[in-house]
């Protein structure tokens, strides 16, 4: 292989990677906001993105020309929304809703661990009242009931 198709295929694959990491940045800023009404983006929704985003990528770097200014606004905008994804995800780690507001309960789903269909930021540290809140308000598969009260029992909580 010639080095000139090495660097284009490298050049291609770094493309790529930045391409999905944009796109899961993006789905990081869009949930930011919708933090403020209770919802959030589950895992699935970000596992896609990603995927999108490296799909489109190999298009992208065929604009990624070094010689374009094209290229160099797309770099620099690409790098500003990843900074930002990045700031937002930690945001959102570490931000959790106070047990006591109205959308403490979305947090519930995100107790038992992570899922395809939940969130993939981690739940606020939970106590046996906030448990037992979660048995009785969010709608788990019999499964995932049977889970939480597994979980509540090894905590020593009583069963709701």
């Amino acid at each position: 292989m010639e080095p000139l198709e090495r660097e284009a295929q490298r050049l291609e694959k770094r493309t790529r990677m930045g391409s999905a990491a944009v796109m899961v940045s993006a789905l990081v800023l869009l949930d930011l906001p919708l933090e403020l009404l209770c919802l959030r983006f589950p895992l699935l929704f970000y596992i896609l993105a990603a995927g999108f985003g490296y799909a489109i990528g190999g298009r992208v770097s065929r604009w990624m020309s070094p010689s374009k200014s094209v290229a160099n606004v797309l770099r620099v905008g690409a790098r500003i929304i990843i900074i930002l994804g990045v700031l937002g995800g930690n945001i959102l780690s570490f931000y959790h809703p106070p047990w006591n507001s109205k959308c403490s309960w979305r947090s519930c789903g995100r107790v038992l661990g992570p899922g395809l269909l939940e969130s993939p930021f981690p739940a606020p540290p939970t106590s046996c009242q906030n448990l037992s809140r979660c048995a009785n308000e969010y709608r788990y598969s019999d499964a995932g009931y049977r889970a939480l009260c597994q979980h509540m029992e090894e905590r020593g909580c009583a069963p709701p």
